[in-house]
């Protein structure tokens, strides 16, 4: 895993899509507690995010577009702060594509639901947890597609 400080090893426009793309999965999948020492990138300057914390952002357009204080890392936020909010989109709408993003949530919910199925919780307890994932994949893809709309 390359580090976001780790300037020799990954050039500028490269350092600003990938702060981007770890910015974009932090707002949209409500991800929190991303502090440099457990997000970082490979080879290809594809995010890796090893360790988080859920949250519940409002206002995610918003957050994603013009807010550098997601990602708990300076060369992270100075990169956003350079980062204009019509970029952040592109950088955006781009890595979604490459990506197959909308495609792939629902594989997201299956790991959701299989890992409600790992931690034994009750039936009853199950069948809550799992509306709950399916609305939060449901919104999470709504929130891409107003996002790609503007």
């Amino acid at each position: 895993m390359i580090s976001i400080n780790s300037t020799e090893q990954i050039d500028t426009t490269e350092a600003t899509h990938a702060v981007v793309h770890v910015h974009f999965l932090a707002v949209m999948l409500s991800l929190d507690d991303i502090h440099e020492e457990i997000f970082g990138f490979n080879a290809n300057s594809d995010p890796i995010i090893m360790d988080f914390m859920m949250s519940n952002y409002r206002d995610l357009q918003n957050i994603f577009l013009y807010n550098d204080y997601i990602i708990f890392s300076t060369r992270a936020r100075d990169v956003l702060f350079k980062c204009d909010s019509t970029t952040r989109l592109q950088i955006a709408e781009d890595a979604i594509r490459k990506w197959n993003f909308m495609d792939k949530l629902g594989e997201i919910l299956e790991l959701i639901n299989k890992e409600t199925v790992d931690f034994g919780l009750r039936h009853s307890d199950f069948d809550k947890k799992k509306r709950n994932s399916d609305e939060f994949v449901e919104n999470v893809g709504f929130n891409i597609l107003e996002l790609s709309r503007d």
